[in-house]
């Protein structure tokens, strides 16, 4: 049998490759390379490949790193809390007037018993000059001079607020006009513009008696003629009810001045308002168009309220710790209209009382159930 030659099995279609020629090659030379489509890619790119020139003015400009250093991060964090107000009010919040609440509270490290009946006054603070002038109050409160730096507490309550003896959490609230004495407030000449009967517990909301002062029981109609014979004068009357179960806001709902709820300010709230604990009164008012009888109606709020507990406004005596104390009460009575100015500012003082007294009772029930803990 003949055999066959690889030029032969490769015409014949066999999978035998052809023979290569050898090439040799000088030490340190270069494998020679044979023209092949990589080649003649790269020579058509090579003449519609722009100049150095033109790279150049194509590139994008340079940039500096993303990522700033520690040292530079810290600066810029340092320039923005200088850049924070000291004392600024949540957004769209213009204060009209402001109070001082003075009560110490109660004490974490404490007996769970109930606060002592002292007397809780309230004082007008010296507004800032653009809101100066701008209450449009009917009631007889005794603000302090123009000339006093802002701030400035009055000497004498606008407003105080008393419980009738020590076992009891229902309070009344007087004009502090109304009351006087060395021995202490008198009380059975004066008439409260506000009365709530707080009962300690779950599931027993404490109601509130809006009462209209003297001044303004006696009303005058279009015609000039006056009515109300200067008897107490029921004005308006609501329960504040906790809004939910998990949540330490309340709501009260009125007939004449609408929808209210009192919240605990949000971490971004209180860096804004420079406060370690921030309440905030909003009003709720149903959107334009929604349904008032579907339970997710759409609602707008708007602050109208804030009590603010710091450093520089926390009642002397108490610290970060206690619960109900009192702070600076900003109030913007711009809402309502002249007439309901006086009333909507009785509102705001004698719920966020209530508030207060709430948080009281809050920690005595904490206090109890560490000593009952303890027993077991």
């Amino acid at each position: 049998m003949l055999e066959k030659t690889p030029e032969l099995l490769h015409q014949q279609g066999t999978s035998v490759p052809p023979p290569y020629e050898a090439h040799s090659i000088a030490p340190g030379s270069s494998v020679p390379r044979t023209a092949d489509a990589r080649d003649m890619f790269e020579e058509d790119a090579g003449a519609t490949s722009p100049s150095s020139s033109d790279e150049a003015e194509d590139q994008p400009p340079a940039y500096s790193d993303s990522v700033p250093s520690s040292a530079a991060a810290t600066d810029t964090k340092q320039q923005q809390r200088q850049a924070l107000p000291a004392t600024a009010p949540a957004p769209n919040f213009a204060p009209t007037i402001q109070l001082q609440i003075q009560t110490p509270g109660k004490a974490w490290l404490s007996w769970p018993s109930p606060t002592p009946p002292d007397p809780v006054p309230v004082f007008a603070v010296s507004p800032p000059p653009r809101h100066a002038g701008a209450t449009g109050l009917l009631l007889p409160l005794p603000l302090p001079p123009d000339d006093d730096d802002v701030g400035t507490p009055s000497q004498t309550p606008s407003f105080v607020s008393i419980r009738p003896e020590r076992r009891s959490g229902s309070c009344s609230l007087y004009l502090g006009g109304d009351l006087g004495g060395e021995a202490g407030p008198e009380t059975s000449r004066a008439r409260p513009v506000s009365s709530t009967t707080y009962r300690f517990g779950h599931g027993r909301p404490p109601r509130v008696r809006l009462v209209l002062p003297p001044g303004l029981a006696a009303t005058t109609t279009t015609t000039g003629e006056e009515e109300g014979d200067g008897e107490e004068e029921e004005w308006d009357s609501f329960e504040v009810r906790s809004s939910g179960l998990l949540t330490r806001a309340a709501q009260f709902r009125t007939r004449r001045l609408g929808d209210f709820e009192w919240r605990y300010g949000s971490r971004k709230e209180r860096r804004a308002a420079g406060a370690d604990d921030l309440l905030v009164l909003e009003r709720l008012v149903a959107a334009t168009g929604s349904s008032s009888s579907g339970s997710s109606a759409a609602t707008s709020r708007r602050a109208v309220a804030q009590l603010v507990r710091s450093g520089e406004h926390r009642d002397p005596g108490s610290g970060r710790s206690s619960a109900g104390n009192g702070g600076r009460l900003q109030v913007d009575l711009s809402p309502w209209e002249k007439r309901h100015r006086d009333m909507a500012l009785v509102a705001a003082v004698t719920t966020c009382l209530v508030m207060l007294k709430r948080e009281v009772d809050r920690r005595r029930e904490q206090q109890i159930a560490v000593i009952a803990s303890g027993a077991l």
